[in-house]
């Protein structure tokens, strides 16, 4: 990529950045800077038997298109159950999930949050991947309303992801019922870029990497000028 093109992009997306910052939307106490964009928004794949155990019943709880978009929980709609054991594959599509990070070293600002209905603790397994293929395990979340820091794994801004996989743990959380199995209101990328071309993988080198940089640098500006 030559410097001048990397300019004019820095420019544009930088002015983009600020500009969505007035935009920002929180939920439950989490603010996303990036708004309703932020939010993964389309299924991949949602497999309650995968685990063998015991699948949700509640038809009110078995429609996996409830975990995508923005939170939007109502009793009894808006959250899907993944089963004991189950798994649910959601991909951001007009975004990336990227780290906060510089350096690929843990800054304790959070990335990506699990939206879960219910006060229950209920076990889920998270990986994410780039290109639905090799998937990256950043830990696991246990609780209704969970962030994770995916720069502890050793990822930072120029890393970004397209998928994220949540596996409920088989056996650990309730293991019976009509609607077992963790339940998946929303997965919101907190650290995030837009995507030039929806629903592709992104293509790493160095302008793009540096183009990673500066965003979070934007973002990191224009969160500290909203706190003032």
């Amino acid at each position: 990529m030559h410097i001048k093109s990397i300019l004019t992009s820095t420019a544009l997306l930088i002015s983009s950045i600020f500009s969505t910052a007035a935009h920002a939307v929180t939920y439950k106490g989490i603010e996303f800077p990036a708004g309703d964009i932020s939010f993964a928004d389309s299924l991949v794949s949602y497999t309650p038997s995968f685990g063998g155990g015991n699948v949700p019943t509640d038809t009110n709880y078995t429609d996996p298109s409830k975990a995508l978009g923005a939170p939007d929980y109502q009793s009894p709609n808006g959250s899907v159950s993944l089963g004991d054991g189950g798994r649910i594959i959601l991909e951001f599509v007009d975004n990336f999930l990227t780290g906060s990070s510089l350096t690929g070293v843990a800054d304790g600002i959070f990335d990506l949050h699990i939206f879960e209905i219910g006060g229950a603790v209920e076990a889920t397994d998270v990986h994410i991947s780039k290109d639905g293929s090799v998937w990256e395990s950043v830990g696991r979340v246990n609780g209704s309303v969970s962030s994770i820091d995916i720069d502890l794994f050793g990822f930072s801004v120029s890393d970004q992801f397209r998928f994220v996989q949540l596996t409920d743990v088989k056996g650990l959380n309730g293991t019976t019922g009509s609607t077992v199995g963790a339940d998946i209101d929303a997965v919101g990328a907190i650290s995030t870029v837009i995507n030039p071309n929806p629903g592709t993988s992104p293509v790493p080198d160095s302008g793009s990497s540096f183009l990673a940089f500066l965003i979070s640098l934007a973002g990191i500006v224009a969160f500290t000028k909203r706190k003032r």
